[in-house]
């Protein structure tokens, strides 16, 4: 340890790990405890049960509302709580498993079916089928396109009689006769 720094060299001989948690301890971990306590478990938990427990059995002394539950109760209320908790995650977990085996079963049979019928058909044969396949897709989609287009374009058009004369601004239906298309174009 020579290329060392002396002061690194003695803290590396003389610290032990006891020391090392302990001084850890106090500089990092007791202040974050603290402030999680203070900004958090003590006013949204403690304060808020202490406060309810403390109306509860006041007004279970005076009578006129029942006792505060005793611990039976509560420690039978969050077994409930805890063993529904767990049914639901088992029966979520059971339908993830069940929806991942469909992709899963889906997508392989994808692929072995389009590796058969590459097999079957040969590779020239299902470049073909797979560029009319294509050609089918584009055509269907530049209609599609197409007819967004003029939709957009009809309802961008100015609307005569939009004066506020007649019915709705239609001008005595000087206009189009419906506001919106019927049928095709």
């Amino acid at each position: 340890m020579d290329y060392l720094p002396d002061s690194i060299a003695q803290h590396l001989t003389s610290t032990t790990f006891s020391a090392l948690t302990t001084h850890l301890n106090t500089t990092y971990l007791t202040p974050a405890l603290t402030h999680l306590r203070s900004a958090y478990i003590d006013p949204y938990l403690i304060r808020p049960a202490a406060g309810y427990l403390a109306n509860s059995s006041a007004a279970g002394a005076g009578g006129s509302s029942p006792a505060m539950p005793d611990l039976v109760s509560v420690v039978l209320l969050v077994a409930i709580l805890f063993i529904s908790l767990k049914v639901l995650d088992y029966a979520r977990r059971v339908v993830m498993f069940w929806v991942g085996l469909l992709w899963a079963l889906i997508w392989w049979g994808t692929i072995v079916g389009l590796v058969l019928w590459v097999y079957l058909h040969g590779v020239e044969r299902a470049a073909q089928d797979a560029g009319w396949l294509f050609g089918i897709a584009r055509g269907f989609l530049g209609r599609m396109i197409e007819q967004v287009e003029r939709r957009g374009e009809y309802y961008q058009q100015p609307q005569r009689g939009a004066d506020g004369g007649g019915v709705f601004g239609m001008g005595g239906m000087g206009g189009r006769a419906q506001q919106a298309p019927l049928g095709r174009w």
